[in-house]
This record gives C-alpha cells, structure tokens and sequence, in this order.
C-alpha cells in the first residue's frame, strides 16, 4: 500500500473513533504532527522522534502512532536501517516510553511493524503500561 494512502487510512479510523483526539505520531524516526495540541493548531513538526516528544507533556495526547523503521537495512535517504538487535531494541524502547509517558491514561498507544519486531514491543509494553485491549 501506498505509504501516503496507508497513513490516511490510519488517520481516518482513528478520527472516527476518537473524533476529538489529538493525534501525535511519527515515521521512519522523523516527528510529524497531524492534529495539534490548541497552541500548535496546523503546525508541522519535523525532528527526531525521541527528541520532539520529550517536549510534549505527560498524558496529553489521546492517541499515540508509531510506524518505525523495520531494521531491515533498506534505504530511507539519510537513515540508516541496518542497527544491531541490541541497538535496535534499545531505540526502540526509548520511543516507546516516550509514547506511553505523552498518551493519557485513557489513550490509545498503535504501533505498525513486523512480528519479529511486535513480539520484543509486547513484552516491554507489558513492562510499563496497562493495557485494557490489544488489536494483534
């Protein structure tokens, strides 16, 4: 699917079940904002995924997306997705944190990669969050 089609597809679903949310997500490690907080209403937030949501405050967003790279050492212009499994697993549980720190209590927390990768987030999910319903 088209990557451009497929975020538009997640932004639709989510905006009908959560019509009023404020959605926070990002891609291949760069930050995006598609609905903002009141003072950053149609501003575009471009940096690195960790980086730009320290900035966000605790419980303050209604649904968290993440879509990270796959590690699977394809071409994604200047980033490099050819990470040892260490280091892989070690970023990721810093984006991770760092969405379950920023997604209110009531929130919702999606995350999009392959199932080598979604078992390692389960389990640090469990670690630090409480889940009331999964999606698999």
């Amino acid at each position: 699917m088209n990557p451009l089609r497929y975020e538009n597809v997640v932004r639709e679903l989510i905006q009908e079940y959560y019509p009023n949310a404020h959605f926070w997500g990002f891609v291949d490690g760069i930050g995006w904002y598609v609905r903002k907080m009141e003072k950053l209403i149609n501003e575009i937030i471009q940096g690195d995924c960790i980086e730009v949501m320290q900035k966000i405050p605790s419980d303050s967003i209604d649904v968290t997306f993440a879509d990270p790279p796959f590690n699977l050492k394809k071409k994604y212009g200047t980033y490099k997705d050819e990470k040892n499994t260490d280091d892989y697993l070690s970023w990721c549980k810093q984006w991770i944190m760092e969405m379950v720190r920023i997604t209110k209590p009531s929130g919702s927390i999606f995350v999009h990669n392959i199932p080598k990768w979604l078992l390692y987030y389960a389990g640090f999910l469990n670690e630090v969050a409480d889940f009331r319903h999964w999606i698999a």
